[in-house]
């Protein structure tokens, strides 16, 4: 995933707070674990972020403990 700094800005200028509600884990079909997932989210600038494996909650105990 490419992230330029102007992607993290309105039209009109204003910051904006990066966001990532649907991401997956290989809890489901991902490719990282739910730590690494909180890992990179974070050093993308990604403030906020929702687990959302398919079918399972199973990951959401680590990724939480990640933060």
């Amino acid at each position: 995933m490419s992230v330029s700094v102007s992607d993290l800005y309105t039209s009109e200028g204003g910051p904006i707070s990066p966001v990532d509600f649907h991401c997956h884990s290989t809890c489901s079909d991902g490719t990282e674990g739910p730590r690494e997932v909180v890992r990179e989210a974070a050093e993308l600038g990604i403030r906020y972020l929702a687990l959302t494996d398919h079918d399972t909650v199973a990951g959401v105990k680590e990724a939480h403990d990640e933060v």
